[in-house]
């Protein structure tokens, strides 16, 4: 679609519109089977695509890892078929804990740093969320409080390490509200490519690797 932008070579790939404005025609002509989307498509085109034998799998991202295997399940058993689809999805979603676990391993003995993930300059994220669990995987405490995704400038205020996408650094290193932090005075402000843990694919396991790598240099 136009919005897809990782990997870097998906670019090259020819566009076939988005959730919301999906270009039908492009898709029947490319000979696709499958159409996956993260919002589902209007009836219409559905109809449309279905006409031509297209299926359509939706699979909203998962708020936790768990939701994770449920989509590697999905989407595997759609490529694969009932019979060994499901079996492929588990073990991938297999395959994503094991990396995880071996980044837990790696850490174990390590004392726990303090730290958070800001999806803005205030908006921390839970412990309950994608991201929380793979910074707790990594061996970190998260200073945010809430259990969902509220602001909370605390959780960046008392945090050793302050985990942001990229584009935030600067931002952040500069914002009055964490200026006396651990993290802004010891320049622990870590930036991380967004886009590598929201695909929900192994990308979560090296997000994972990068934080713990950040959090026990």
């Amino acid at each position: 679609s136009e919005q897809c932008d990782y990997p870097p070579a998906a670019a090259a790939q020819p566009c076939m519109g988005t959730s919301l404005n999906p270009d039908v025609d492009a898709i029947i002509e490319s000979g696709a089977t499958l159409v996956l989307t993260a919002s589902m498509l209007e009836s219409d085109a559905i109809q449309r695509l279905d006409a031509h034998g297209i299926a359509v799998l939706c699979l909203t991202a998962g708020e936790e890892l768990e939701a994770v295997r449920a989509n590697y399940v999905a989407l595997a058993t759609a490529m694969g078929g009932a019979n060994q689809g499901p079996s492929n999805g588990e073990r991938a979603y297999v395959m994503l804990q094991e990396r995880l676990q071996a980044v837990t391993n790696a850490v174990q003995s390590e004392e726990p740093v303090k730290a958070c993930y800001l999806a803005d300059l205030y908006t921390a994220a839970p412990s309950q969320s994608m991201i929380g669990e793979l910074m707790e995987a990594a061996g970190a405490v998260n200073t945010a409080n809430g259990e969902t995704w509220v602001e909370d400038p605390a959780a960046g205020a008392q945090a050793q390490v302050i985990f942001c996408d990229s584009s935030m650094v600067d931002s952040i290193l500069t914002a009055s509200a964490y200026a006396d932090s651990d993290a802004v005075l010891t320049g622990r402000v870590i930036g991380i490519v967004s886009a590598q843990w929201q695909r929900q694919g192994l990308g979560l396991a090296r997000t994972a690797a990068e934080m713990a790598a950040a959090l026990h240099p």
